[in-house]
Order: C-alpha cells, then structure tokens, then sequence
C-alpha cells in the first residue's frame, strides 16, 4: 500500500489574502437576512424623504437647494447625524458580531491569513457597503424629490447645488460604516457599539457642549 503523496499548500501573498476575505465577507453580508430586510426599508424610505419636501414647499413656488439637499441626506442636522446611519448599524456591525457570537471568528482568521487580515476585510467591505447604500439612496431620493415637485407644479431646485452636499453624505456614511465596523471590533459586541454609537452624537456631545460653553472665557459662538 502506497502512502499517499503530500503536497505543500499553496503560498497566498497578502493582496491575494486580502481579496478572498472581502469576498468572504460580502458572500456573509449578502447571506444574512438582516441585510436584505434593512436595504429594502432603507429603499422604501428613500422613496418617502422625496415627498417631505412638499411640507416645506407650503405656498411658495420652490423649495431651497438647502432643504432638498437635507431631505436627500437624511436630514443630519435634526439628530447630528443622518438618520440613514442607525439604520446601517445593522449592516455594519453584523458581519463582527455574528463572527464573534457563533465563534467563526477564530476559524475565519486562520482561513485568511489572520485577524488583521479579516478585520481589514470587515472594514474595506463595511466602508464600500455604507457607500452604495448612501448612492443609491440620494438618488431615489432626489428621484422622488423631482417627481413630487413635478406633480406639485413647483419649480426644481438647482440640483447642482444639491450635489456637493450629496457626495458628501456618500463619504460620511463610509466613514461611519468603517466607524461602526471598528467599534464593533473593539467592544466585542453589537450591543455597547450600539450604544455607544447611538449615545454619542445624540448626549455625550450636546454635553461635553453644555459643559465647555459653561467654562470661563468659552464661547459657543
């Protein structure tokens, strides 16, 4: 009986490594149902924000490149960040911690060349992803903005002013994904990145505010 012949396994340089574990990683993204049932809500949201211009056209003739832009971004400036973010806090800290709840994560950096490798992974393909949900979603936006002006009768905006502050919604929200990703990673959980995530621009800011404005010789201003 002849044994069998061994072969040295393949040598997989650390660009190779790195594209797997972002194929691997979207392959568990797009597996996971929490994925699909948020992207459509999101959609269907989209769709919505476009209608709520109507409620600041009131008896004018047109509605503001500012409040078009606003509208398409999920309006930051009510919660200090786009309401569009907590709902990517599913999709960007759920490839973390499901990882870390089923225990794959220890199998997962030993398939890709390490923690750092899968972690980098996780990041590049969290950023990407919070990046297209962003695209996508001031472009229905700004489709059911100009649809509902139409029906109105009311003038377009100057969409090229509602660009620039559309391209950056498109860059925060990658941040923000890379954020939550990070943040997930680190506290070990879905649950405190949550909160944390949720409770620092909404308290923990408008304090450290109220407190610096509090100090002599501070200004707010």
């Amino acid at each position: 009986m002849t044994a069998p012949v061994l072969t040295a396994p393949a040598t997989v340089g650390p660009g190779e490594a790195f594209l797997r574990a972002c194929r691997y990683e979207w392959r568990h993204l797009s597996a996971l149902r929490s994925t699909w049932i948020l992207l459509g809500v999101a959609a269907v949201l989209s769709l919505v924000l476009g209608i709520t211009v109507l409620l600041d056209l009131g008896d004018r003739e047109a509605v503001g490149s500012v409040a078009v832009a606003d509208a398409i971004a999920w309006s930051p400036l009510a919660t200090q960040v786009p309401t569009l973010c907590f709902l990517s806090l599913v999709l960007a800290t759920g490839p973390v911690t499901t990882d870390l709840v089923s225990g794959a994560a220890r199998t997962t950096w030993l398939a890709v060349n390490g923690r750092g490798t899968a972690y980098a992974a996780k990041c590049a393909v969290g950023c990407l992803t919070g990046a297209g949900l962003a695209a996508v979603s001031a472009l229905l936006g700004a489709l059911s903005c100009a649809l509902s002006l139409a029906a109105a009768g009311a003038a377009q905006p100057a969409w090229g002013d509602v660009a620039a502050p559309a391209i950056r919604f498109v860059g925060w929200m990658a941040c923000w994904s890379v954020l939550c990703t990070a943040s997930a990673v680190v506290l070990r959980g879905r649950t405190l990145a949550v909160l944390f995530l949720v409770l620092w621009p909404l308290l923990v800011e408008r304090l450290v505010g109220m407190l610096l404005g509090r100090l002599p010789g501070a200004s707010t201003g």
